[in-house]
């Protein structure tokens, strides 16, 4: 199966868009045709138009993928601050403390301290030092 079939063709360059849209927009034929002259699929050009005509640019958008943290910005302030005015607090406790706001595994949290800077060492956490070699 060759790329443009599985699906890994790359996006039309900020050069081609505009010349596409420009065709367009001084009616210099159908979508099809201008799609024909500059060697592009219809679709492409239907959907740069549509794309243009919802979110008012043409620039290439960019698919957000995987899974969404479990915590915002402003949740992981109000972790941060949680775990620096009590660092012996559990996952379970924290869980407990963010239930109703926050539904997520013991695992996110745990991932969302790390990402503060956080680790649990002998029953309690503390930040972790940037210069020592993890």
């Amino acid at each position: 199966m060759s790329p443009a079939h599985a699906g890994f063709m790359k996006p039309l360059s900020i050069d081609l868009r505009e010349r596409i849209v420009q065709a367009y927009d001084a009616k210099e034929g159908s979508k099809q045709q201008i799609a024909q002259r500059l060697a592009v699929s219809v679709s492409s050009v239907k959907k740069l138009i549509n794309q243009r005509d919802k979110l008012g640019t043409i620039e290439t958008q960019y698919q957000n993928v995987g899974r969404k943290p479990a915590f915002n910005n402003e949740q992981l302030q109000q972790l941060d601050g949680l775990v620096e005015h009590r660092c012996d607090i559990t996952l379970n406790e924290i869980k407990l403390h963010f239930a109703g706001v926050v539904n997520c595994s013991h695992q996110a949290i745990a991932n969302a301290l790390e990402r503060l800077g956080w680790c649990y060492k002998k029953k309690h956490y503390e930040r972790l030092n940037r210069t020592e070699k993890m």
